[in-house]
């Protein structure tokens, strides 16, 4: 039998899991696959599987409110998809993204 904390971990882990799923389920919805690739990785833009959660989540909304990260080009602002996301939706696709493995780009 699990103790409580075994619980409250079994609940994060699923948390997890499915705020990961729809993270997925918004970034092809979105359109963000058709220039960072199904995987985060595409040649020619910046490589987003596999990096913190709080990176991607920060420079998404830095780049939603016309703020340019680090010189990066702001080409995603005129994504009219990227617009309607709200932060909650921005960190659910930030989650999936930092689970995956950039140095495996094959498709799960």
């Amino acid at each position: 039998m699990l103790k409580w904390s075994g619980w409250i971990l079994l609940f994060c882990c699923l948390g997890a899991s499915a705020q990961a799923q729809e993270g997925r389920n918004l970034y092809f919805e979105s359109g963000c696959d058709s220039c960072h690739g199904p995987m985060g990785m595409a040649l020619g833009t910046p490589t987003l599987a596999g990096r913190e959660v709080e990176d991607l989540l920060s420079k998404s909304l830095m780049i939603q409110h016309n703020q340019n990260p680090t010189g990066a080009s702001l080409m995603m602002r005129e994504n009219p998809a990227m617009a309607k996301l709200d932060a909650v939706q921005l960190r659910e696709i930030a989650v999936w993204l930092s689970q995956l493995d950039p140095n495996n780009p094959a498709e799960e």
